[in-house]
């Protein structure tokens, strides 16, 4: 559909789809050493399509990461809040043990 010359197109895949994404996916995959490469180096529709795959890999691993993470989280805060009674410390102590 689009031809191949990604420079009469008007606008960039890899740019559309990094402002799609949450500021908080941008920051980690940012600091995992992400570089998006420069307009000039992608005038080519196959060009734009392996760029835009190498950004959706870090997007996909690093979204999995935080839903790992937040899955944690909100099992750590169930489990300090159903055991009252043995007191948070033993209950992080437990929590911590199995990290």
């Amino acid at each position: 559909m689009l031809p191949e010359d990604a420079e009469t197109w008007g606008f960039n895949l890899v740019n559309m789809f990094w402002t799609l994404l949450t500021e908080g996916l941008k920051g980690a995959i940012l600091d995992s050493g992400y570089k998006q490469p420069a307009y000039k180096q992608m005038p080519t529709k196959q060009s734009q399509k392996q760029a835009l795959a190498i950004l959706w890999a870090e997007a996909i691993k690093h979204y999995a990461s935080q839903q790992c993470q937040e899955t944690t989280m909100v099992a750590m805060i169930n489990a300090l809040l159903n055991n009252r009674t043995n007191g948070i410390a033993k209950t992080l102590n437990t929590w911590l043990g199995k990290w």
